[in-house]
């Protein structure tokens, strides 16, 4: 009985994880690792990879190649620096509630009686959080973009990381390359 009870709550969290996954934003990075290393495979196990959430972070923007594209001076380097600082510790917080909500969950689905409603309220409660987490790395690199001269902001626009994010609506995809 319990296994079932069990059964249940992991079915319900698939089709709740697969629901809130349909509707976040999807980019096709198995095409650009396919460009950059000849398969939709990782090298060293083979396993295919799929369409992966896009993020973009202050890392982004502190790379080496974008450092020296977009010739940051001093002041803007250490300013993206302690705004990164600052992003790491609302991160390091935000993993700490999710973690603390995955255990409250544990607690919740270790019960001799499953309470769906509580469990589903703790699950949404997870995916809120995971969001904000995720949230926490597009809200620094925007704040990164507005210590940007305008033209670094088009030197940025003119990023690989731009080429990511494939086709705009109704535009064609571009033919792969063959190596």
């Amino acid at each position: 009985m319990k296994f079932i009870k069990l059964l249940l709550v992991v079915v319900l969290l698939l089709v709740f994880l697969t629901n809130l996954q349909a509707q976040m934003p999807m980019v096709p990075m198995q095409e650009m690792h396919e460009e950059m290393h000849g398969s939709g495979a990782y090298p060293l196990t083979g396993e295919k990879i799929g369409p992966m959430m896009k993020t973009v972070d202050i890392d982004f923007l502190l790379s080496l190649p974008m450092i020296e594209k977009l010739e940051l001076t001093e002041d803007q380097l250490k300013s993206l620096k302690t705004l990164k600082k600052d992003s790491t510790k609302d991160k390091i917080k935000k993993r700490a509630e999710i973690e603390t909500a995955e255990v409250d969950l544990k607690e919740l689905l270790d019960a001799d009686e499953l309470d769906l409603p509580k469990i589903q309220t703790k699950l949404k409660e997870i995916a809120n959080l995971r969001a904000e987490l995720q949230y926490l790395d597009i809200e620094a690199y925007e704040k990164g973009k507005t210590l940007l001269s305008a033209g670094q902001k088009t030197k940025l626009k003119e990023s690989p990381m731009k080429k990511m994010e494939g086709p705009k609506p109704g535009e064609k995809p571009k033919p792969k390359r063959r190596t």
